[in-house]
């Protein structure tokens, strides 16, 4: 079972996290390879304006609630997985990670199971951060994803698929 750890100063509730949103994401995610994963057709900074948001505003997310917090407005997300060092593990096969923020994740599971793709039915599998870039991607388009985000949290990292406010 992977367990999900916050960096220092971070909230006490293991399911939570507060940032706040980088100028230049897109620049990050190339540079360092966490925050976010600007995919062409996911591009936050879209997700953001559709929503009234602005790069720079603080944020949270909350795998209590599935949600991302940015200035007020709450983002859906799913919890796709984790990634501590060499391996990437779905958030499927992580008891840590409540019920409701891993919601329509099984749909993933399924696809892989019925085009045998054995990444996606795999509780854990090796490549690190670059199969979780992966992995997002693909859960990504199953789920009909808005936009993904890539977090670090003390072990490594998180990756969400957001959807839009209702």
């Amino acid at each position: 079972m992977a367990r999900v750890r916050l960096a220092a100063g971070a909230s006490r509730r293991p399911w939570r996290e507060r940032r706040r949103l980088k100028p230049d994401l897109r620049q990050r995610s190339r540079n360092r390879g966490h925050a976010f994963t600007g995919v062409a057709e996911w591009p936050l900074q879209e997700l953001l304006a559709k929503h009234g948001l602005n790069a720079g505003s603080p944020y949270r997310w909350d795998l209590g609630t599935g949600e991302l917090v940015v200035e007020g407005v709450h983002l859906p997300l799913v919890t796709v997985g984790t990634v501590s060092g060499d391996s990437f593990r779905w958030a499927w096969a992580t008891d840590a990670i409540p019920a409701s923020a891993k919601r329509g994740l099984e749909r993933v599971r399924e696809f892989g199971e019925e085009h045998g793709l054995q990444l996606l039915c795999t509780a854990r599998v090796g490549g690190g951060l670059a199969q979780g870039k992966e992995c997002l991607a693909i859960a990504g388009r199953v789920l009909d994803a808005a936009g993904v985000w890539i977090d670090s949290i003390e072990t490594g990292h998180i990756v969400f698929v957001l959807h839009h406010a209702s």
